[in-house]
């Protein structure tokens, strides 16, 4: 007796196999880049707010001294 699982999820093979892989690579390397672009744009903010704070800091220095 044949799973109901195997019926529903046939073997891939030839092109059909290639294609699966490629799928999952492309989406593997589609979230990594994603969370790269997400931990870069919040290190870019958090840098220019700390830059505009010493700029501030700097420019009340300036005007105070």
């Amino acid at each position: 007796m044949q799973d109901e699982t195997d019926a529903q999820q046939p073997e891939l093979v030839g092109a059909a196999k290639w294609t699966a892989k490629h799928d999952a690579t492309t989406r593997a390397a589609t979230e990594i880049i994603e969370r790269e672009r997400v931990e870069r744009e919040a290190k870019t903010a958090r840098l220019r707010a700390a830059r505009l704070a010493r700029e501030t800091s700097d420019a009340r220095s300036a005007v105070a001294g």
